[in-house]
């Protein structure tokens, strides 16, 4: 059954896409991420924290596989959802080093919603 959600989730279009999208965030941020982080608090290290991890895979598998930038462009900034913003914006502030192709597909997903935006990945890339 949740298999058949994600697949529903991956298949809407425009608004209804961010609205969903939305509602999974704020489920995946509030509930499932704070129990891993408690569940696997003992074993983190410096190098690897679970918040980091887990927001990078949630990154790569749900956000960078739906068709969110398209959905983006259609809408004006101020009919984005204000979940969908806080969703794009803290996983923007995972680092990885050096900046992958993933991080820059958010960044531009990141500069439709919020103006103005400096790519933090530029800094660093001219630095």
């Amino acid at each position: 059954m949740n298999r058949i959600k994600r697949v529903l989730v991956f298949l809407c279009p425009g608004y209804e896409l961010l609205q969903k999208l939305a509602v999974l965030w704020e489920r995946f941020f509030c509930v499932i991420l704070p129990k891993l982080q408690a569940i696997f608090c003992p074993i983190e290290t410096l190098n690897c924290s679970v918040q980091s991890l887990t927001l990078l895979s949630f990154r790569d598998i749900i956000v960078l596989k739906t068709k969110l930038d398209e959905a983006l462009i259609s809408y004006e900034a101020t009919a984005i959802p204000p979940r969908i913003k806080q969703m794009l914006l803290i996983l923007q502030g995972v680092r990885e080093s050096p900046p992958t192709e993933n991080l820059l597909k958010l960044e531009s997903m990141v500069e439709l919603v919020i103006s103005p935006y400096l790519r933090p990945s530029f800094v660093f890339r001219d630095s």
